[in-house]
């Protein structure tokens, strides 16, 4: 009779390369994979006792009886006890381990008979030793009656979690158990010509990669569920109903950013760990879920009740010490919750409410934790209103560009024009800019508004220069979301000299706070941008906190002074002062400066005084339709035109 042992060889290989492969992600195993690598180490030891068993009974060799026999009790084991520790990588997967008594008690009672009575009663298999013969015992059913009993309950908890494990999971759990099954079942018991070894190592080594590398719902520096895990986890809970009175929060760690920045990332992800540990140690149950779903940011799913108890548990919303490099650094957090209601039945949305609720209470240090309650739901439903709306209205024309024109002011000349974006209703009702501007800017839509006004002004300097009328500049407000693209200098050049617009005729504007971060892309974009002839405005200088200093370090042509600057300045004179001084930096730094939200006579008077270049406002003109602007243009032309025949006369 031949036995073989190369197949065992080629699975131990397999077994190998894909322990190896698992430590690209050995951080998402500690905590969620004990019994897939116990699962491993089974069907390690039991591939190998197949080829070693198989060689040494080829071999007939009497003096190798008793290495051969311990070689056969280790593959019986091994077969034995495997089932076990496959049950439990399936509860694993399916966060749903079985009590291991009563899922132990088979595959340890048979062990335990193999070993203590099949050397006298040859229940499991014979071996003799001259003649050398190995021959399957009377109790060989034993094993492949528990692999079906035992694949029967792996099913049951697979339909039990078919919503958590996704189609992707319960299809390969489906594939290797019945290879497994059919292996184990077929040929499992007999040593010679089997190939079970090599099967077994293939299907656990392809189920493990699938799970800890393809489909992957735990997070590689903190062991607990990622985001997929963790909206898996709520949705299956949510669907059953398991639980009632639930409450989903969404917590941020304040600081991490700065902890990277000043102590290194290593002490960033310890800091991860730690926030994980809190969870773990307090979980205490199967009624609370969570899990790291953002870089610095954690959800949590459990009742209300224990969310209030947790809260103080944690100190959540106040200050946690966590020992950084010897120091005790404070780190802060500050959390959205929503109350989930028995319609809510889609996990993103949930999620995407506390997260609404956690950004009223961003860089918070007192109030930390925001319910999301009554007022923010009706400005949730407004904001999903308006995005729902968003894109139909760009299709349909419901955008639509106005011009604000921009005066010279000492001369009172219409010298430019600053293009703003209306959005009308399907009702007629104009939505305010300041309620959909954040929304698109959050939502990444703001990007093709951007470029629908770019191609509109565009649209129009053609048009000017078609009917022989001489443009003016106009600036097109730019969101940070563009100017941070890489490749959007080249997209606004291409875009204008398809038009073949000169370069001068359009500014770009970008609000002061968009220089709070990523200086290094902007710099790089508005100084490609200014190489090309474009111009730069810094608009709403003074709505923030400003760096003075930045100006050594960004490239801009123009200041738009905010408007809160002129808030009663004519009774202000601290407010003249400041006004002054920005001014006579602006000049001293070569700066053209706009004053914007000029509204009343006595207003323009002040900047006039102040030498201020342009002027923009409502005292000179409110935002108006481009048609409307033709004929503006049209008139200021002719009104010059007038005026120089009048002085060359006189």
């Amino acid at each position: 009779m031949l036995y073989y042992y190369q197949f065992d060889i080629a699975g131990l290989f397999v077994l190998l390369l894909a322990s190896v492969t698992l430590c690209v992600r050995k951080g998402s195993l500690f905590r969620h994979a004990y019994y897939a690598l116990w699962m491993m180490a089974m069907a390690f030891v039991y591939t190998l006792s197949d080829g070693v068993s198989a060689y040494l009974i080829g071999l007939a060799n009497p003096s190798y009886y008793v290495l051969t026999y311990v070689v056969l009790l280790f593959y019986f084991t091994s077969l034995l006890v495997f089932p076990y520790f496959a049950l439990q990588f399936i509860a694993e997967q399916c966060d749903d381990l079985q009590p291991v008594g009563v899922a132990l008690f088979a595959p340890v009672f048979f062990t335990l008979l193999l070993v203590f009575s099949n050397y006298y009663t040859g229940i499991f298999f014979t071996l003799m030793k001259d003649p050398f013969v190995y021959y399957t015992g009377r109790c060989g059913w034993i094993a492949p009656v528990m692999y079906v009993l035992y694949a029967i309950y792996a099913s049951v908890l697979i339909v039990r979690h078919r919503r958590f494990l996704g189609r992707g999971r319960r299809g390969v759990l489906r594939l290797v158990g019945s290879l497994v099954l059919l292996t184990f079942v077929c040929n499992g018991m007999i040593p010679n010509y089997s190939i079970s070894g090599f099967m077994i190592s293939v299907s656990i080594s392809f189920a493990v990669i699938c799970f800890y590398l393809g489909d992957a719902i735990m997070d590689d520096k903190t062991g607990i569920y990622n985001r997929v895990g963790f909206l898996r986890r709520c949705d299956e809970v949510i669907y059953k109903h398991k639980m009632t009175d639930l409450v989903l929060a969404k917590v941020k760690i304040h600081n991490l950013q700065e902890i990277n920045e000043r102590f290194g990332t290593d002490i960033g992800d310890m800091v991860l760990k730690r926030v994980a540990d809190s969870l773990v140690t307090y979980r205490g149950g199967n009624d609370m879920i969570y899990g790291r779903v953002g870089g610095d940011t954690f959800a949590i799913m459990l009742p209300s009740e224990r969310f209030v108890n947790y809260s103080f548990h944690v100190n959540l919303g106040q200050f946690v010490g966590a020992l950084i490099n010897d120091h005790e650094y404070e780190v802060s957090f500050y959390c959205g919750v929503y109350e989930i209601k028995p319609e809510d039945t889609d996990v993103e949305s949930i999620l995407d409410r506390a997260d609404y609720a956690m950004d009223r209470v961003r860089g918070s240090f007192k109030d930390n934790v925001r319910y999301f309650d009554e007022e923010l739901r009706e400005e949730y439903e407004k904001r999903s209103r308006i995005e729902q709306m968003a894109r139909s209205a760009l299709n349909h024309d419901a955008f639509r560009v106005y011009l604000q024109p921009i005066y010279n002011t000492m001369t009172k000349e219409l010298v430019s024009a600053e293009a703003l974006v209306r959005w009308t209703d399907r009702d007629g009702s104009i939505i305010p800019p300041d309620e959909f501007i954040p929304i698109f800017e959050k939502n990444g839509f703001i990007s093709q508004v951007d470029l629908f006004v770019l191609e509109e002004i565009c649209k129009t300097i053609q048009s000017w220069k078609q009917h022989n009328i001489e443009p003016v500049p106009v600036s097109i407000n730019v969101s940070r979301v563009d100017i941070t693209s890489p490749k959007f200098a080249e997209s606004l050049i291409e875009l204008v000299d398809s038009y073949g617009i000169d370069h001068s005729l359009i500014k770009i504007e970008l609000t002061e706070s968009a220089f709070s971060d990523q200086m290094s892309l902007i710099e790089h974009c508005m100084s490609q941008l200014r190489r090309e002839g474009f111009k730069i405005l810094m608009d709403d200088f003074g709505s923030g906190y400003s760096n003075l200093n930045m100006f050594q370090d960004i490239s801009v042509d123009i200041v738009k002074i905010d408007m809160k600057f002129l808030h009663n300045i004519d009774m202000n004179s601290k407010g003249r002062v400041i006004l002054r001084s920005v001014v006579d930096m602006s000049k001293n730094l070569g700066l053209e400066i706009v004053v914007e939200g000029v509204e009343t006579e006595e207003q323009f008077r002040i900047i006039r005084e102040m030498a201020c270049d342009m002027t923009q406002g409502y005292f000179f003109s409110r935002p108006m339709p481009l048609q409307m602007f033709d004929e503006l243009l049209v008139y200021e032309h002719e009104k010059g035109a007038k005026h120089e025949q009048e002085a060359a006369i006189s």
